[in-house]
């Protein structure tokens, strides 16, 4: 069982962790200018359900293999690049015909929510993280090691839940702002577009150095 102490200085440093944007916080900003509030909060519910693979993987271990074997880490790194990329390029050439279609409907959002997902399943790093920042708040000597890497992997997805909620409210409100003008949507089209590719680009780079 994990001491109120160690517990409350692992909610400090992961709260300074998510607030600090990141490819994540890009990411989450990115679909709410193009899909507004509720495209944005359901990216988060994605990430985080791919959050709960990462956890799950490095509670039992595995993250600890793909860390040590550098050509699974590697194609796992490539495959995340590439989905990025695909989407990016997706954004790119998709062409809205009208100005109400720019918000989708509840049924399109299903699509938002695999995609968030799977960016984050293919994204190494994450277990990575996990396994360098976990460990440093689990003491073996107060019961089992994996349920305590569990139980902080959880937490840290529920402060992760709230606080991306908070980025997906303000993408929203922005792009409610500016959602008066077919010219404005097709601007965030092909900010949305680029901001992919580059997470794309940067996930590539991590990958070879």
């Amino acid at each position: 069982m994990i001491e109120a102490g160690p517990l409350i200085a692992f909610v400090g440093a992961a709260v300074l962790l998510l607030v600090v944007p990141g490819p994540v916080t890009v990411y989450i900003l990115a679909r709410g200018m193009e899909q507004g509030r509720r495209g944005a909060m359901v990216a988060v519910l994605g990430i985080q359900a791919g959050e709960v693979l990462h956890i799950f993987v490095g509670a039992i271990g595995v993250g600890a293999l793909i860390a040590s074997s550098p050509f699974a880490f590697t194609v796992v790194t490539y495959a995340g690049a590439a989905y990025m990329l695909g989407i990016g390029v997706q954004a790119l050439i998709t062409r809205e015909n009208h100005a109400h279609d720019v918000v989708p409907s509840n049924r399109s959002l299903w699509p938002t929510f695999v995609h968030s997902m799977m960016i984050n399943v293919l994204t190494p790093h994450t277990t990575l993280f996990y396994l360098a920042f976990l460990p440093a708040f689990v003491d073996p000597a107060r019961g089992s090691a994996s349920m305590q890497f569990l139980t902080l992997g959880l937490v840290f997805m529920l402060l992760g839940l709230i606080i991306e909620g908070g980025f997906a409210v303000l993408a929203g409100s922005i792009r409610s702002g500016l959602s008066e003008s077919v010219r404005n949507m097709a601007a965030f089209r092909w900010a949305t577009g680029g901001i992919y590719i580059l997470i794309g680009v940067v996930l590539v780079g991590n990958g070879v150095t």
